[in-house]
């Protein structure tokens, strides 16, 4: 089958893109749902392939199944054949406390709305899973439980939108693998810790498992409930979305007065509300809604809520429509935060403006607001093209830990419209490879409904091979004239269409070249053609950026794009490539092989550990067929060339709990043990502690330990399971437990911390960086109450390991 009318750009035009504002335009309800006609999904319907005889496992937070576009119910003749609440161990996972499962649930399988909201895979009979609770715990058992079941019950493609911060051997990576490996296509997400490298979650970073990141809709969407404003005489339109306290849609009485405090400001400067005085004049707040902008109000809600004490608040977003289409999301805030407000809701920044220049003359603001039960709501779009068609700002960043390219190939994940729970009026826009994860999972069924026989692999590598790379950006306007990182985006934004009819298959989805330390000298693919008729291929090199990591060579400052600093660091250096052979031709139901040599760009300093890649580009010569093969590498040696651990920041401490406070302390310092009811306390109040940072990677495994110095002794032993970049603190008490003991004698001690870094497999592997000594003492008298403490092993990371010894 070949697809209708399937013309693929050339690999010559991937760089170019244009970075404009957004425009708001009409849209016809008949058009195809935006995130569709992006990637040919809609062409595919039309087409007739809609998932028909799939079946798709979605394993997220609960599901409101009880609507029009999921049936309604759960039975073997409805959408929605099979359900199961792991967290409530039930056979119901319907919820409308978390938005976030059904939005998912929505992208995949949804049938068409009166909005034009659709999945992806409509006619797909979809299996749900209940794996996190109202507030979005849960634990890898359940995880792993839930997983083994969907790949149990036969279905052919799972969902699993969401991650970890947690080793690639964790089990729940090891178990995805397997599914993979077993004829089961399980999508997971690159997480939304972006943008910088090394930000991608588990199990999204597992070897062979594809992990999705997020790029802008190009034509962003805005849910809404129309509401007005009173002032001077006239009645203005407006539309805003209702908040969400402790999973309840807020209520506004039928009118309120609307006040903010403005600062004195020159004639036609934009208007902004400033930290609020101690002598501030404030309204009757019964009667009244405090506006206010949503960033100041997240940095300084406490401050607002103690002075104010607003029962009614209404944010607006800080930038103009033509950055992010106007902020119409749901605010949602714990009403444990705020026990005296009572309804929260959002509104465009251009309605907020135009509020905020009625109170600056003094005229009286009026709002009223819908209520849930007798409300009216539409849909806005604005064409994005400003940052339509690239990378979301905060899509997780590869390489892997062992230094592979990560992210597989990224979709639409940005500013997507879909299902949400009644509760919240049926529908929302949400951001975030979540919801490019439903995407990719609904191609997929599409795919498997016209290639029954295609594996997970071959899938995987169709949508990394048929791929878009595209241009970067850093959501402004700039124009950097390079394609995005490969770490990045992977093989670029996926072409539905191309993929599910691709007819010659690459049996990769990316070149690992790894770092220096491991680096192969070549590496092969090959290209198996599964069409009808012979094909011919040029084959060509394209670069992508590469870039720095770290900021400096001297230390441990890593690059945050929240300061642009990883866009400063990217650079137009590309890697020798060689190829052979440069061109071929390959006879229907054949297989060719290409060998790639890559050599890195030259001048990079290693010590910053610098990152590179690029595309391999195949351009049939009738025009028809455009495959990139992505490929990526580190300039230097892992891990030689990055410490896990900043040893500089490896210290011995002290820890009062009186006041929660830490402080540095040093080969003088002294911790007294006094016997009180037949236990040990330390007399001062301060508790021997240790602190290190790891600010960049996931600590693969590391042990913690209290040293005795003369005898070279471990005393106290705690192994810690993978954690994330941040500083890491720990305290013992001296207290003990009733397990098994070894003494702990009067004298001198010292932390010592031991990881195994990058690639390490035995513990010879492992580094070690011991503190400063500290000295242990018992008061006179006190020598009876010389207690042992036990060896602290295997336990949790974050979780208290035994009495009196604690991770922080």
């Amino acid at each position: 089958m070949s697809p209708p009318d399937a013309v693929r750009p050339s690999a010559s035009a991937l760089s170019r893109g244009r970075h404009l504002p957004l425009r708001h335009r009409a849209r016809r309800e008949s058009e195809p749902h935006p995130p569709h006609a992006q990637i040919g999904v809609d062409r595919l319907h039309a087409a007739g392939i809609t998932g028909k005889g799939i079946r798709i496992a979605i394993l997220d937070t609960g599901f409101d199944y009880k609507q029009q576009p999921f049936g309604h119910d759960i039975g073997p003749d409805k959408k929605v054949t099979y359900a199961h609440d792991w967290i409530g161990d039930s056979d119901d996972p319907y919820t409308e406390c978390s938005h976030h499962g059904t939005h998912v649930m929505g992208i995949v399988a949804a049938d068409r709305t009166h909005f034009g909201v659709v999945g992806a895979a409509p006619d797909a009979t979809i299996e749900l899973h209940r794996v996190f609770d109202c507030d979005g715990h849960t634990d890898e058992d359940t995880l792993f439980s839930a997983l083994t079941a969907a790949w149990q019950r036969g279905v052919d493609v799972i969902n699993c939108s969401w991650g970890l911060s947690d080793s690639f051997e964790a089990a729940i990576s090891t178990l995805a693998a397997r599914i993979m490996a077993n004829g089961t296509y399980v999508q997971f997400t690159a997480g939304n810790a972006g943008p910088r490298p090394f930000t991608i979650s588990t199990p999204g970073a597992t070897h062979g498992v594809p992990a999705v990141g997020s790029v802008d809709c190009e034509s962003s969407a805005a849910y809404f409930w129309n509401g007005s404003f009173f002032s001077n005489g006239v009645q203005h339109s407006i539309r805003w979305v209702p908040g969400l306290t402790n999973y309840t849609v807020t209520e506004f009485p039928s009118d309120l007065d609307v006040w903010a405090p403005l600062e004195t400001v020159p004639e036609n400067s934009p208007w902004r509300p400033v930290m609020f005085p101690a002598n501030l004049s404030i309204p009757d707040m019964e009667e009244t809604v405090l506006l206010i902008r949503l960033d100041f109000f997240a940095v300084y809600h406490q401050h607002i809520v103690d002075l104010i004490k607003p029962r009614y608040i209404l944010t607006y977003h800080p930038m103009p429509g033509d950055l992010a289409f106007p902020g119409m999301y749901f605010p949602s805030w714990p009403l444990s935060d705020f026990p005296d407000t009572k309804a929260l809701a959002t509104v465009e920044h251009e309605t907020a403006l135009h509020m905020l220049h009625e109170i600056s003359q003094g005229r009286r603001v009026i709002i009223t607001l819908a209520q849930k039960n007798a409300y009216t709501d539409d849909v806005a779009y604005a064409v994005n093209l400003r940052t339509g068609g690239r990378m979301t700002e905060n899509s997780g960043w590869g390489p892997t830990m062992f230094g592979e390219a990560g992210v597989t190939f990224a979709a639409p994940g940005g500013r997507i419209l879909s299902t949400l729970p009644r509760l919240y009026g049926g529908f929302g826009q949400l951001t975030g490879t979540s919801m490019a994860a439903p995407l990719v999972t609904g191609v997929v069924a599409l795919m498997k409904q016209l290639h029954p026989d295609w594996t997970p692999d071959m899938m995987r590598n169709v949508l990394a091979t048929t791929a878009h790379p595209m241009p970067y950006t850093d959501n402004s306007t700039r124009d950097y004239g390079l394609l995005a990182p490969v770490i990045q985006q992977g093989g670029g934004l996926i072409d539905a269409l191309s993929a599910a009819y691709a007819t010659t298959i690459v049996n990769v989805s990316v070149l690992d070249f790894l770092d220096l330390s491991r680096k192969p000298s070549s590496l092969s693919f090959s290209l198996t053609n599964v069409g009808n008729e012979t094909v011919s291929f040029g084959i060509s090199h394209i670069g992508a950026a590469s870039g720095y990591a770290k900021m400096r060579s001297e230390d441990m400052s890593f690059a945050d794009d929240k300061y642009l600093d990883q866009s400063r660091l990217l650079m137009a250096a590309y890697a020798n490539v060689q190829v052979y052979p440069t061109s071929l031709t390959v006879d229907q139901g054949q297989t060719a092989v290409v060998r790639v040599t890559v050599t890195p760009p030259a001048g990079l300093n290693p010590s910053r550990l610098p990152f590179f890649g690029g595309y391999i580009a195949l351009n049939s010569t009738d025009g028809t067929q455009n495959l990139t093969v992505p490929y990526s590498g580190i300039a230097a040696r892992l891990p030689k060339d990055l410490p896990l651990v900043d040893a500089e920041s490896v210290k011995s401490a002290m820890y009062r709990p009186e006041d929660e406070s830490w402080s540095g302390c040093d080969s003088s310092t002294k911790f007294e043990l006094v016997g009180f009811n037949n236990t040990l306390r330390f007399s001062s109040g301060a508790w021997p502690a240790v602190t290190f940072s790891s600010p960049l990677l996931q600590i693969q495994t590391s042990r913690v330990s209290m040293v005795n110095v003369m005898s070279g002794q471990e005393i106290i032993k705690h192994t810690l399971t993978p954690e994330d970049w941040r500083a890491k603190k720990w305290y013992w008490n001296g207290d003990s437990s009733s397990r098994e003991h070894t003494l702990v004698s009067e004298g001198r001690y010292f932390w010592r911390l031991k990881h195994s870094g990058l690639l390490a497999r035995n513990e010879e592997d492992y580094t070690t960086i011991d503190t400063d000594p500290f000295f242990v003492g018992y008061s006179k008298g006190d020598e009876q109450y010389h207690r042992t403490l036990p060896e602290f092993e295997d336990t949790p990371c974050e979780i208290e390991a035994a009495e009196g010894f604690r991770s922080w």
